[in-house]
């Protein structure tokens, strides 16, 4: 779902111009709608956290596991391949469909060979 909603923003910003005043603030609008979408996103991360607060301390106190097991499996199991990985695909297709790579190489190019 994450992909295609990568696709549609890269769709409607795709290959931005360079004008001063146009090209910004479109640039602006595209970094500000991936920034709210990445953190609206991930905000359910929190939820679950809250919601197994309580089994979590049972489980804990009564030695099933240790603190840092707990962490690792949640990060291995839920954080990476649930949070980061679709925003690390997301961030990556938006960014070469806005085309934001090769104008800053362009405009590297121009500085240092003038």
């Amino acid at each position: 779902m994450l992909t295609v909603l990568a696709l549609i923003v890269g769709i409607i910003f795709f290959d931005v111009d360079d004008s001063i005043q146009i090209g910004i603030q479109n640039r602006y609008g595209a970094f500000f709608f991936m920034t709210m979408n990445m953190v609206f996103s991930n905000m359910s991360a929190v939820q679950v956290f809250m919601k197994e607060r309580v089994i979590f301390l049972h489980e804990s106190a009564n030695g099933f596991y240790r603190v840092s097991c707990y962490f690792l499996s949640k990060i291995f199991c839920d954080i990476l391949p649930l949070r980061i990985f679709p925003t690390t695909m997301f961030a990556v297709i938006t960014y070469w469909m806005i085309g934001t790579y090769t104008k800053m190489n362009i405009k590297r190019c121009r500085i240092s060979n003038p």
